[in-house]
């Protein structure tokens, strides 16, 4: 007999603690909603604004002397239509930030169907993809950040399963993943490197997987003599020394709980030291490294979570391309955004990953590093009808 220890139960069917991920998402939404009512108006914002008021025509022309991508703002210029709001009114603005609002409350959703392997996983999982301040940050503006995260994560944690279940489901895949670059530009490495999820498809749903990311890259095809058309000038503040920076140890103090505190969120000083937000990260690293290890070990031949787990490590891909392409020196990488496309199917990875781990090990880990951000989140919120609006903005 083996001296092994059996591994962790599967969850108890599909509605195996269902309504945790509701109880998440309403938390989120409700912070979202804080943020998008609380928080100042901006410069980039205020671009959105503007062109969501514009006839269809106008602001596709002005799509054609900016960086962007029209997705979002196609879909803030909808809200318009259907709503509809004096210029410079504060209801206006909240509701171009609604869709990012609400994409924030998705993806706990997302994140528990992805970490479905028993009740511990889909508990954290779901509690650290809200933790982390930056996403949050991301939901209470009228940008495009947060629904990347939100498209990302659904094709690249849900897609493969979508892919196996035949043409309706390729259908869904290749729809949301048009949206990628679409909705940011960094969306075009995700669109790019969708073809490496194959490695962990039968090899039967190969075609159907290559044919659903061909159909997907058309829609950008379409846009793309827009953006090369796009004056130089419109993309000149990723080049210059104050812009996104570079990938790096960086990205380590990114991914911290309360994120680069000072510098992502415009104000003096972080609610807590820099280095507890480092070494609260650190040490859900270390313990998500550490489990990996033990289910590496624990695993067979016969077992299909390591299947589960290729395919969230393969959600890291573009994330990881990026860095690599702004190591070289293409002006690339956006600190926080870059980042925040890939956090959700990683807060599931590491959720699975600290199964490994003694219940007492792995709660600490994931409760110190939740508690930190959602602590820090609740002093951003406070803070923020104090903070001053961005310049030229009255």
């Amino acid at each position: 007999m083996s001296g092994r220890r059996p591994d962790p139960p599967p969850a108890a069917g599909p509605r195996s603690l269902a309504w945790w991920p509701a109880v998440v998402s309403l938390a989120a939404l409700a912070a979202a909603l804080a943020g998008s009512a609380l928080r100042p108006v901006w410069h980039d914002e205020l671009y959105t604004l503007a062109l969501a008021r514009l006839p269809l025509a106008e602001l596709v022309a002005a799509l054609r002397v900016d960086s962007g991508p029209p997705f979002h703002y196609l879909l803030c210029h909808l809200l318009y239509l259907l709503i509809g709001w004096p210029e410079g009114s504060g209801l206006g603005t909240f509701v171009v930030r609604l869709p990012s609002a609400l994409a924030f409350a998705a993806v706990p959703w997302v994140v528990w169907l992805g970490a479905r392997s028993s009740p511990a996983a889909r508990f954290w999982g779901p509690l650290l993809s809200v933790s982390w301040l930056p996403l949050l940050y991301f939901a209470s503006e009228a940008r495009a950040y947060a629904l990347l995260a939100l498209v990302n994560a659904v094709v690249w944690i849900l897609g493969p399963g979508w892919i196996a279940r035949g043409r309706s489901g390729a259908a869904a895949f290749a729809a949301l993943a048009a949206c990628l670059p679409l909705l940011h530009y960094t969306g075009f490495v995700s669109l790019a490197f969708l073809p490496a999820l194959a490695v962990g498809l039968e090899r039967r749903h190969l075609p159907r997987l290559l044919m659903a990311a061909a159909a997907a890259s058309l829609p950008a095809l379409a846009w793309m003599p827009v953006m090369l058309a796009a004056p130089a000038a419109s993309m000149a503040w990723v080049a210059v020394a104050e812009g996104p920076g570079r990938p790096g140890l960086a990205t380590f103090a990114v991914l911290a709980p309360a994120g680069p505190y000072p510098a992502l969120f415009e104000l003096a000083a972080a609610p807590v030291p820099a280095w507890l937000s480092l070494l609260a990260a650190g040490s859900l690293a270390t313990a998500a490294a550490a489990g990996a290890l033990v289910l590496g070990r624990r695993a067979g031949p016969a077992d299909r979570e390591p299947r589960r787990h290729l395919h969230l490590a393969l959600a890291l891909i573009p994330a990881l391309a990026i860095a690599a392409l702004a190591l070289a020196g293409l002006p690339v990488y956006f600190a926080g955004r870059t980042e925040a496309m890939v956090w959700a199917p990683l807060a599931a990875l590491v959720a699975l990953w600290l199964l490994g781990l003694p219940p007492v090990a792995r709660n600490s880990a994931a409760g110190a590093y939740a508690a930190l951000g959602l602590a820090t989140a609740l002093v951003w919120l406070a803070e923020l009808p104090a903070r001053p609006p961005a310049p030229g903005v009255e």
